[in-house]
């Protein structure tokens, strides 16, 4: 992992942590003015997001997890059933504004179209 300077200005990147700590966070040793966060991808992003919509998946774990005796005692939990269904708007939500969910086919094949 990467951590980067939150300073505009700096942008230093290291993997070594530093032995300087304030309450925020490590010091930068470039700059000591601002801390380092770790750098977080966005594909890294896109993965964890569609990962917690998958966990939060109530429908798709009652039809697959759960076995058939089971299925009447878990649709009585409704309060549950809602519960995942909020959590699962989050990360729903965020993908449906990423531009990672879709697939612009015109500029995929637009090397190919352009050899003919």
């Amino acid at each position: 992992g990467w951590f980067v300077c939150e300073d505009q200005a700096c942008q230093n990147r290291t993997r070594r942590l530093p032995i300087a700590f304030s309450r925020h966070g490590p010091i930068c040793p470039a700059c000591t003015r601002a801390t380092l966060r770790p750098e977080y991808s966005e594909k890294a992003l896109y993965n964890q997001l569609c990962f917690y919509r998958y966990i939060f998946d109530w429908d798709y774990a009652v039809a697959k997890v759960v076995q058939t005796e089971e299925r009447s005692i878990v649709k009585k939990l409704n309060g549950v059933k809602e519960a995942y269904w909020k959590l699962k708007e989050v990360p729903d939500k965020a993908l449906a504004t990423s531009g990672y969910s879709e697939v612009n086919l015109a500029k995929l094949f637009q090397a190919s179209a352009s050899l003919k």
